[in-house]
């Protein structure tokens, strides 16, 4: 008995199909994959949804190009981390931080 396949590639390369009928966005990020669901099972809407997605997943990698990123420290700074547990458990710190400063 053949195997039932999950995902179907669709035309867009950043876009895959699920056996439900959702779709799925899919980005990398400093080598890791990114998922995220467009919540819809119509390719129209979905066109859509994914090219607000890889806007936002573009300005999120690039860190907004100003100099004003939400980072508290850039990677380049000698207080950078090493591990990327570090690196993530400092940023949920920071939005914290942030978030208390509103």
């Amino acid at each position: 008995m053949p195997a039932t396949k999950t995902w179907e590639k669709t035309r867009l390369g950043n876009l895959v199909r699920h056996k439900s009928g959702r779709y799925y966005a899919r980005a990398f990020a400093g080598g890791k994959e990114v998922w995220k669901s467009l919540k819809t099972s119509h390719y129209g809407v979905t066109e859509a949804k994914l090219a607000e997605f890889m806007r936002e997943h573009r300005e999120r990698v690039s860190g907004n190009g100003n100099g004003d990123s939400n980072r508290c420290l850039s990677s380049t700074h000698p207080l950078s981390f090493r591990s990327r547990a570090q690196r993530n458990a400092f940023d949920y710190c920071c939005d914290w931080l942030a978030l208390l400063d509103q």
